[in-house]
C-alpha cells in the first residue's frame, strides 16, 4: 500500500507564508514535526521554493535594517557593508583602528593605522 502524504502540497505551501522559512513555524501551524516539513521540501520543489523564497523575504528585512543603520551612520554597519559589499570597489578587512567623532554636526568614522 502507497504512503498517503498527509497534506497536500498546497496545504504546506499556504502554511509557509509568513513564516520567513522557518520549518519549525510551519510545522507548527499543521500541528507535524519539523522533519515532515524537510521532508516535503525534499520530495517537492514547489514546497522548497516557497520556503526559499520566505528565507529572501527574511534576508530583504535584514538588508533594510542594514542600510538604515548605514543611513544612520552606525559604524558597524558602515564597516560591515564596505567590508562586503564594497570589496569591489576596493574596500577589503583590514586590522585598523575605528574612531568617530562629530565634525559640523555630522558623525564621522575615522579609519587609523
Amino acid at each position: 500500500m502507497a504512503n498517503k502524504d498527509r497534506y497536500t502540497v498546497a496545504q504546506v505551501i499556504n502554511a509557509a507564508e509568513g513564516t520567513r522559512g522557518i520549518m519549525t513555524l510551519i510545522a507548527g501551524k499543521l500541528g507535524c514535526h519539523r522533519s515532515t516539513i524537510a521532508n516535503y521540501a525534499q520530495r517537492y520543489g514547489s514546497v522548497a521554493e516557497a520556503i526559499h523564497q520566505e528565507r529572501e523575504t527574511l534576508v530583504d528585512i535584514a538588508e533594510g535594517q542594514l542600510a538604515a543603520a548605514v543611513r544612520a551612520a552606525e559604524p558597524w554597519a558602515v564597516l560591515f557593508t564596505l567590508r562586503t559589499l564594497g570589496k569591489a570597489r576596493g574596500f577589503a578587512y583590514t586590522d585598523v583602528a575605528v574612531a568617530v567623532e562629530t565634525r559640523n554636526e555630522n558623525t564621522v568614522i575615522v579609519l587609523t593605522d
